[in-house]
């Protein structure tokens, strides 16, 4: 039964990814155990969450978005390590410690960005220290947009604490948006390097750069990057950028993936994908609009994206009746739609720890399409060999290895010029009696060499055909007879050096020649003729001189 949905190498596949699967379970046991590195993580005790003894929200003045004051004990932040963290969204910034008399200090400030990029505050992880002096310290937080923001989570302990906190807690996101971009590169690296070269389909292209803008988008959403980049614009940007033209290769793929012909539907998504891209880019960095403040039409524009691959996924799970087939398709389709509304979800309801999921979901996409990408490729490599085969043996003399009587007759019916070609016709002798004295082997081997003779000659100048059982012809450019009883002499050199080392019956060819002439040929089948009875000609001077 699984030999009928799953072949050989489906089921190898399956059992590597079991391994893989296993292997991960197993290192992650080791790694997050108590005594692992999960002790360096959130429940590490030198690091504590932090409650704010006060809350109080207001409306900004002349405008509904919020602005939020939280309170802490200067003395519980200075027991538990004298820093405090907190991630924050789109939000300008101010700490304020407060002395036991009363004097305030500013000891850490966000204000919004003045660059063309985002002129917004970003997204980031924060990380104040806080004297020991400090009695209360104040967080003001003003939002840069008017959007729902869930509550600021503030934890305390040594910076290098923190720090090193957001980066074990962030492995397993790094790993699989780094395989993401490493998968991502190979496969475009891989294209360009050997698939370019052997003609391989360009999906494999699309698919590289798909999996490209997925990884730099997922990389660029990560805590670890944002804590290395200072320019929280530029990533701003980038990220928006990113979401703005990811249509783009995403129709591509989709179309080459379900090999699907140009339409007026994918083209216009593209269309309308890149013109409305380069327009808000221009509006942002004139500073007519800010990308966030658009989040919800670029998500639109992505949805009607992800409505094509489902009509696509229809149209070829419809037209294909094999039920492993419809499952892959349907699975995929399902994959690739889970990843994008846990991602909606996730800037929807800004829980971003939720992309571990997001990445889960793309990294298994990424990994099953991939495979059947190659598995597809090695089909039609094979399906190639064999037309290549069939070609093959239908314009070549599987004997000799040269050009058959099917070749000869094509290329004489596509030649329209004939200007300054040449005709060559051979006719070995003594076949007959060889093989009726030594049997066809040696016919065959008698042929092959007369075949071998003329190759050695002409191969560099045209092509060599066996145009009957004992005949050759060899059609070239040349315009001048002395060069071709030049050409026979040294065929003629190459019949006596083999005739030395043979005991059976000696190789002799009869050969004639002629060039096209507009005086006497009307096209190249009357060269032919010409050369062909010049041949017969000296076949006959041949047997009188044995005679």
């Amino acid at each position: 039964m699984m030999n009928k949905f799953f072949t050989e190498r489906d089921r190898l596949f399956i059992i590597l990814v079991s391994l893989l699967v296993v292997f991960m379970w197993i290192a992650s046991s080791m790694l997050f155990a108590k005594d692992g590195v999960l002790r360096y993580s959130s429940g590490n005790k030198e690091i504590v969450t932090l409650k704010p003894t006060k809350v109080t929200e207001t409306n900004q003045k002349n405008s509904n978005k919020k602005q939020s004051k939280y309170y802490f004990d200067g003395r519980v932040i200075e027991k538990n390590g004298g820093c405090i963290q907190f991630y924050t969204l789109y939000q300008e910034i101010k700490v304020i410690e407060i002395d036991k008399k009363g004097k305030k200090n500013t000891v850490y400030e966000v204000k919004k960005s003045t660059s063309p990029f985002g002129r917004n505050s970003g997204v980031r992880h924060n990380f104040s220290e806080i004297s020991k002096d400090a009695k209360e310290v104040v967080v003001e937080l003003r939002y840069d947009f008017d959007i729902d923001s869930k509550p600021i989570r503030f934890k305390c302990g040594e910076e290098s604490n923190l720090y090193f906190n957001i980066v074990i807690n962030n492995i397993s996101n790094q790993v699989l948006v780094t395989i993401e971009m490493l998968l991502g590169m190979y496969i475009i690296m891989s294209f360009w390097f050997v698939g370019y070269k052997r003609q391989r389909q360009k999906v494999i292209l699309y698919y590289g750069t798909l999996l490209l803008y997925m990884g730099m988008w997922c990389s660029l959403e990560i805590d670890v990057i944002n804590m290395l980049f200072d320019n929280y614009s530029a990533v701003y940007f980038m990220i928006y950028g990113i979401l703005l033209t990811a249509p783009i290769p995403f129709i591509l793929f989709i179309d080459s993936y379900y090999e699907v012909k140009s339409n007026r539907v994918s083209e216009g998504i593209k269309i309308v994908s890149a013109i409305q891209a380069m327009i808000m880019a221009i509006l942002q960095l004139v500073g007519k609009i800010e990308l966030r403040e658009y989040l919800t039409l670029i998500q639109i524009e992505l949805t009607v994206m992800n409505l094509y691959l489902v009509y696509v996924s229809y149209l070829t799970i419809k037209n294909n009746k094999d039920t492993i087939y419809r499952i892959e398709k349907i699975v995929e389709t399902c994959g690739l739609l889970l990843g994008y509304v846990l991602a909606v979800l996730s800037y929807r309801m800004l829980h971003f720890e939720n992309n571990i999921y997001v990445l889960i979901v793309v990294v298994v996409y990424s990994i099953g399409v991939w495979y059947n990408i190659t598995k597809r490729e090695l089909l039609k490599d094979e399906e190639n060999k064999r037309i290549e085969i069939y070609r093959s043996q239908a314009e070549y003399d599987i004997l000799t290895n040269v050009k058959n009587r099917n070749s000869f007759e094509n290329f004489m019916y596509d030649l329209k010029e004939y200007s300054g070609y040449a005709v060559c016709v051979f006719d070995l002798n003594n076949l007959k009696v060889c093989n009726d004295t030594y049997g066809h082997k040696a016919g065959d081997r008698l042929i092959v060499a007369c075949a071998n003779c003329i190759k050695d000659v002409f191969d560099k100048l045209g092509d060599v055909y066996r145009i009957g059982g004992d005949e050759f012809c060899v059609i070239f450019k040349c315009g001048n007879k002395k060069e071709i009883e030049i050409l026979l002499d040294d065929m003629q050199t190459l019949q006596n050096q083999y005739n030395k080392t043979t005991r059976t019956v000696k190789v002799e060819v009869a050969a004639g020649y002629a060039i096209f002439s507009p005086r006497y040929d009307d096209n190249l089948e009357n060269t032919f003729s010409r050369a062909d009875k010049m041949m017969y000609y000296n076949k006959r001077m041949k047997k009188a001189d044995d005679n």
